[in-house]
């Protein structure tokens, strides 16, 4: 390893769309800026093809893979000949840390191998996943028990040496969202009041024909969780972090009852059959070879497309806060083509994020995020925050606030920064920042131990939805004490 003040060596583990298109420019940027050292990747063998073509576009930064077998991340660990393998890259690149960026099934046993070695990590969103969590309760709950097992690794970890594991939930470093939780802040210190409701909303804008449920692998449902597992992750911890900023000693919470509709792809298909797309597109049928009753029995345990995740925030037996959390992977698209694009089903498949956020505090405040982007791979962020306070009650308040963050007019010639790509270079920064010793560890933002909450949430909505699949109530209450190793999972019978 190099001395705190060197550029680093990064090692990538999972070097997927995701990756491509948002770390790894970052990543050559540093290392442009003197940061880091070099970068190493990571892969299965499966993955050769297409990276070595994405490698080959790359030119004078080019940087070298290494091929794994496929993971099992129901093991325990990694198998003894992986280990060997990233411990002989570790040695001879010299490695400093890891990004775990591969599928979140694997993150846990990835991340153990890391800490054992005493290597800082920067972990991809979610933390971990379990395939059929959205049909089996223990598999539901083993996404805690994943994180917990972390925790446990890290906190030890930290006692040899001074360890960073930060989670890569960029929404966290958005300049929106941190002055919106300042906001709250704000008000919770001059009022006593708490944050008393939030409603949030995000929508992929993922149209996926009746055929692609079943023959399309990214970010598919086949292995029984969906969009609460994918961008969800990041709304989830959204909303406590928000709560958070107006929690006051003596009103902090201790409890979380969780409830959660939502539609799998058989539903979808009930709402656009496949005749109706046969209208909409002449010919989908010769595309599509499954009828109706084929694609509802082959995707009878897949994960959800969309979820409405109700959410009672507690305090001593008292309801502080309520939230309502829409997840849409099957929203407003942009897609106009029965074939997909397969060269970029990331981003370039008529993918149009639209995200919203309304908190209220009561009588004294209400923040309104509008985030929405105005069409596919080429389209711009308009993102703003409005804020409304009581100026009658307290007349040295505004009434109403606009922070805007993106060129709004029409024909705007602005070019600022999407304010998500520069929250995603914020986390990065941060992490690099650490590892030389330019910022204290303490201030991380999106420490691992920070994420037990979202964790704790993660987990309940993936019980309230096995619940729902064997017949029973699909209400789950947890503790949601910031004390303690973690939640204590409870299932609410009928």
């Amino acid at each position: 390893m190099n001395s705190i003040s060197e550029p680093k060596n990064l090692l990538i583990i999972g070097i997927g769309p995701h990756t491509r298109k948002n770390h790894v420019p970052i990543l050559l940027r540093e290392i442009a800026s003197g940061t880091i050292a070099k970068i190493v990747g990571v892969d299965i063998h499966e993955s050769s093809q297409v990276l070595s073509r994405f490698i080959s576009t790359l030119g004078s930064s080019a940087f070298p893979v290494i091929y794994i077998p496929s993971i099992d991340g129901s093991a325990e660990s990694l198998t003894q000949s992986t280990c060997e393998t990233l411990d002989s890259v570790v040695a001879q690149f010299s490695i400093d840390a890891v990004l775990i960026a591969n599928h979140p099934s694997v993150h846990r046993v990835c991340t153990r191998w890391a800490l054992e070695r005493g290597l800082d990590v920067l972990l991809d969103k979610p933390i971990s996943v379990r395939d059929n969590c959205s049909t089996n309760a223990l598999q539901a709950a083993g996404i805690h028990d994943d994180f917990l097992q972390l925790a446990g690794l890290y906190e030890s970890a930290k006692k040899q040496r001074d360890l960073l594991v930060s989670v890569h939930c960029q929404r966290r470093y958005n300049s929106a969202f941190m002055i919106m939780r300042q906001l709250i802040s704000e008000v919770a210190s001059q009022t006593g009041c708490p944050v008393t409701n939030i409603q949030s909303c995000h929508s992929d804008g993922q149209w996926r024909m009746p055929n692609e449920f079943i023959e399309l692998p990214y970010h598919s449902y086949d292995r029984g969780h969906g969009k609460a597992a994918h961008s969800g992750y990041h709304i989830l911890d959204l909303v406590h972090w928000f709560m958070e900023a107006g929690e006051s000693e003596d009103k902090k919470v201790d409890m979380a009852r969780v409830h959660v509709h939502a539609t799998r792809p058989a539903d979808v298909l009930a709402q656009l059959s496949i005749a109706e797309y046969e209208k909409l597109f002449p010919g989908f049928r010769g595309q599509c070879p499954y009828d109706e009753a084929d694609v509802s029995s082959r995707t009878k345990q897949f994960g959800e497309v969309d979820a409405v995740v109700s959410i009672a925030f507690e305090s001593a037996g008292r309801t502080m806060t309520l939230a309502s959390v829409n997840l849409l992977h099957n929203g407003f698209s942009q897609r106009g083509s029965m074939t997909p694009n397969r060269q970029d089903l990331y981003k370039g498949n008529g993918r149009v994020r639209h995200e919203t956020h309304v908190i209220h505090q009561g009588p004294f405040q209400a923040i309104y995020f509008s985030g929405l982007r105005t069409g596919g791979s080429n389209g711009s962020d308009q993102v703003e925050v409005r804020v409304f306070r009581n100026s009658t009650f307290n007349p040295s308040w505004d009434a109403h606030r606009l922070y805007d963050f993106s060129p709004l007019a029409p024909g705007s010639t602005q070019t600022r920064a999407q304010v998500q790509d520069q929250a995603r270079e914020r986390s990065i920064r941060e992490f690099l920042d650490c590892l030389q010793g330019k910022k204290g560890r303490a201030q991380v933002i999106s420490d691992l131990m920070s994420h037990k909450r979202t964790s704790t949430l993660v987990s309940c909505v993936y019980e309230s939805l096995s619940q729902k699949w064997t017949g029973d109530s699909g209400t789950v209450e947890a503790d949601f004490s910031l004390g303690g190793t973690g939640a204590r999972m409870v299932q609410l019978s009928n």
